[in-house]
């Protein structure tokens, strides 16, 4: 009993030598794109990183099936989100894209102080952000392939 009425005022002790404590922020939200059929999608797997803008530390999480991360324990601070999503869809015939990358087209800045952040983050592709793309569009004659566009 005397051993831990020690321990209690040690610590107590400690909590009184301390000016101030930081508190820990729960940073969260959702990633989504757009699939080819043009409706939103959730990017389920997608890697979203936090980066502290003093200290330079990444911390990195992967989205759930439902799309939704979580940064748990986030000190004070400014940090930019960003997210990578591979599709690991696979096109047929083979010879054709084996999957898409979709990503955030610049970080999103955000500031933690002592309340939870919610912060959505929408991908693109590199054909959704204005790259110009290239259509080879060839047809099967019967025996080879014959430019279709003449």
């Amino acid at each position: 009993m005397i051993l831990l009425t020690a321990s209690l005022v040690m610590l107590t002790r400690c909590s009184d030598d301390e000016a101030t404590v930081e508190p820990l922020v729960l940073v969260k939200g959702k990633v989504t794109y757009t699939d080819a059929a043009g409706t939103t999608a959730n990017a389920a797997g997608a890697v979203v990183y936090l980066t502290n803008a003093e200290t330079s530390v990444i911390l990195s999480v992967v989205a759930n099936i439902d799309g939704n991360y979580e940064f748990a324990n986030v000190k004070s601070g400014t940090y930019s989100l960003e997210a990578n999503y591979f599709t690991g869809n696979s096109n047929k015939p083979k010879g054709r894209f084996e999957g898409l990358n979709f990503f955030t087209e610049a970080p999103v800045s955000i500031t933690v102080a002592s309340e939870e952040i919610t912060q959505d983050l929408t991908l693109v592709s590199t054909g959704q952000s204005n790259v110009q793309s290239l259509v080879i569009d060839y047809a099967w004659t019967g025996s080879s392939y014959a430019n279709a566009a003449g």
